[in-house]
């Protein structure tokens, strides 16, 4: 059997009480908030592309080709367990969490500064993608 000893009886006495505090609870929330805060500055700097930013990435993908369903770019991105107000989110609820706007907005805001190929969003774990293909 697994009997305490005298030293883990003495430990177990003078060890301080499992309390939560207003301080903890304050802190881990501060916590998400700042990665929420990240989350929000490069997403919006990710999905909020201009025609300069999005000129070097597509002339990469000229230089190898135009092959279709290229990958552009990527950010990482990976939702908190719960955001600061408590609630849980996928990655879709996440982006409009952050910004407003739905990864689709995005999106077709996006591709109106593009022409003869289309821009779409992958998302697998841990980031979003920006495709690029053809148009038929």
């Amino acid at each position: 059997m697994n009997e305490l000893t005298p030293e883990d009886r003495i430990a177990l006495a003078n060890a301080p009480p499992d309390i939560i505090t207003m301080e903890e609870l304050m802190n881990a929330v501060e916590v998400v908030r700042q990665k929420e805060d990240r989350d929000r500055a490069s997403t919006n700097s990710f999905l909020g592309q201009t025609t300069s930013s999005l000129r070097e990435p597509l002339l990469r993908w000229a230089g190898v080709g135009f092959p279709d369903a290229y990958m552009l770019t990527s950010v990482e991105l990976t939702p908190p367990s719960k955001c600061s107000d408590g609630v849980v989110r996928n990655m879709v609820d996440y982006v409009l969490y952050l910004t407003g706007k739905t990864i689709q907005d995005w999106f077709v805001e996006i591709n109106t500064k593009v022409s003869g190929l289309r821009l779409e969003p992958s998302l697998p774990i841990g980031s979003i993608q920006m495709w690029v293909y053809k148009r038929a």
